[in-house]
């Protein structure tokens, strides 16, 4: 019965999201306008990381593609390489030029997980699911949500949340298996957003 009420509960924030968010759904050729840079770089971002792996079967973090021969290191270069490997993925199976198109459905899919992980974190912490319904909808559409999507790093707040619920979960059960899953969400924010790993720590 618990797995039945939380899928749908997903399944709410799931068909909100693609509300709010439309048209971004049914189009693969459209995005929302932004600032030019931000974008463009998002799109270099999962491009690369798809060319790099299946195509030039060399590493993420040096790009031999500029400053040919040397190559340029990416080091430093923002890899968003939790939502990368979802977009790879996609792009190796049908095709780089819908890229747009992965790219809405990865903000839909932001949408839908913030708001049904803030539903399980706010449900526990106030003990009340009409609680965390309502609270899920306020965290996962704010404005602060919208203005960000272009950047990965910061519009990522599901794993954010996440990380905070792994920890909880950590907290209460104190088990091998709880502290894999604190460190695999600690590893997905990490490489997705080095800022909120730090926020977290702090």
């Amino acid at each position: 019965m618990k797995k039945k009420y939380y899928l749908a509960v997903w399944l709410f924030y799931f068909l909100v999201s693609l509300v709010l968010t439309y048209p971004l759904a049914f189009t693969y050729h459209r995005y929302p306008l932004f600032d030019h840079l931000e974008i463009t770089v998002t799109f270099y971002n999962l491009w690369w990381q798809y060319y790099s792996l299946f195509h030039l079967k060399s590493s993420l973090w040096l790009n031999p593609l500029i400053n040919y021969p040397d190559g340029y290191s990416m080091v430093f270069f923002p890899l968003f390489l939790s939502y990368g490997i979802f977009s790879s993925l996609l792009q190796a199976v049908f095709s780089t030029e819908a890229l747009v198109g992965y790219l809405n459905w990865l903000w839909i899919l932001s949408f839908a997980f913030s708001g049904f992980l803030g539903f399980l974190l706010f449900s526990q912490l106030s003990g009340s699911r009409k609680a965390g319904l309502i609270c899920g909808i306020c965290f996962s559409f704010l404005p602060f949500h919208y203005w960000h999507l272009p950047r990965l790093h910061i519009s990522c707040l599901e794993l954010l949340l996440l990380a905070v619920l792994a920890y909880f979960y950590f907290l209460g059960k104190k088990s091998l298996w709880s502290g894999i899953l604190l460190g695999l969400s600690l590893v997905f924010l990490g490489y997705q957003s080095p800022n909120y790993l730090v926020y977290l720590f702090i």
